[in-house]
């Protein structure tokens, strides 16, 4: 009698894809996904006042070219700033890519290797998934 669970099935349509909650468990394993729904998508309409507001995990410069337009995003590690510039990009992104890029939930190796990301080399990958990708993933508990 003593080995019976007495807990029923927990189910969520409202858990972030890094939440904790796995690791709590003396068995990560008894939870299971069933959907991932995530509620979030952004239309980047100002880069400079979005990407300059945001926080990064490196301090690093990156030119990002998207809808024919290119931004150097630089951060020290605590500010951050972008501006329009010239220079050559490295990083060429398509408009939802650079959504993506601004919520920082997903690797921009994952979007390279989709065909949604062209960089110039492997190297600016490399910095560039440590530079976006920063804190809790993006989530939305209410669906809209």
């Amino acid at each position: 009698m003593l080995g019976v669970d007495l807990v029923g099935t927990i189910t969520t349509r409202a858990l972030p894809v890094d939440d904790p909650l796995p690791y709590l468990l003396t068995d990560q394993r008894a939870i299971s996904t069933g959907a991932l729904h995530d509620g979030v998508w952004v239309n980047v309409r100002d880069a400079a006042a979005c990407f300059g507001a945001r926080a990064y995990g490196t301090a690093d410069r990156l030119v990002i070219e998207a809808d024919g337009r290119r931004w150097a995003i630089e951060s020290d590690g605590t500010d951050a700033s972008c501006r329009s510039v010239r220079t050559r990009p490295d990083l060429v992104v398509d408009h939802p890519s650079l959504g993506a890029l601004l919520l920082g939930g997903v690797r921009p190796r994952q979007l390279a290797a989709a065909g949604r990301i062209t960089a110039r080399n492997d190297d600016v990958l490399r910095r560039a998934d440590a530079f976006f990708v920063y804190g809790p993933a993006p989530h939305c508990q209410t669906i809209f």
